[in-house]
C-alpha cells in the first residue's frame, strides 16, 4: 500500500496520520506500552477505539 493511499485510509476517519500516531503514542506511554503493541491491537481490533481515542460509542450524553 502506498503513502499516498495510507494517508487517505487515515484522513477518512478525520485523523492525520501524524495525529493517528501521536494518540497511539500517547496511549501506550500511558499504559507502559510500545507503540507498534499498541498498533498491533488496534489493528487486530484487540484494543477497542474508545480505549485510546477516549470517547464512549453509543454513549448518551446528559444536557
Amino acid at each position: 500500500m502506498g503513502r499516498e493511499q495510507q494517508l487517505a485510509e487515515a484522513e477518512a476517519g478525520e485523523l492525520s496520520l501524524a495525529d493517528a500516531r501521536a494518540v497511539l503514542r500517547g496511549y501506550a506511554d500511558g499504559h507502559r506500552g510500545r507503540l507498534v503493541d499498541t498498533a498491533h491491537a488496534v489493528v487486530h481490533r484487540a484494543l477497542p477505539p474508545d480505549a485510546f481515542l477516549g470517547t464512549e460509542t453509543g454513549a448518551e450524553t446528559e444536557t
